[in-house]
């Protein structure tokens, strides 16, 4: 019965280590908006790089200013994902479409940028 317990001993702090290393890789990276393009950056790991002429395909899931989630996919395949967990969701709806012009998805929420 003892080695029992101290197999669980050992293997509990491993368990909650991996589960919160887990909950880490999960949040959403910062996105920083430039001229340049978009780039997410993230705590342990690599950055996501997208040029804005490198853009193939805006999908953005809910409506107007209750956007969940917007998928952004260049040529090579590079996504960059925006969620509602991340800061000011007018403001990057906003730099998305001053950038990309009328090259956006019908489903893009253009009503929610007109009052910046």
């Amino acid at each position: 019965m003892r080695a029992h317990a101290q197999l669980w001993d050992a293997l509990g702090p491993a368990v909650l280590g991996s589960a919160a290393i887990s909950i880490l890789f999960m949040f959403p990276g910062t996105i920083v908006v430039s001229m340049e393009g978009l780039e997410q950056a993230f705590w342990f790991r690599p950055n996501k790089r997208i040029r804005w002429k490198e853009i193939e395909e805006i999908e953005a899931s809910g409506k107007n200013i209750l956007v969940s989630m917007i998928t952004i996919t260049s040529f090579s395949g590079t996504k960059i994902t925006y969620s509602d967990h991340l800061a000011d969701p007018p403001r990057f709806l906003f730099e998305i479409q001053q950038h990309c012009g009328e090259d956006l998805p019908p489903n893009f929420p253009r009503e929610s940028v007109d009052g910046l």
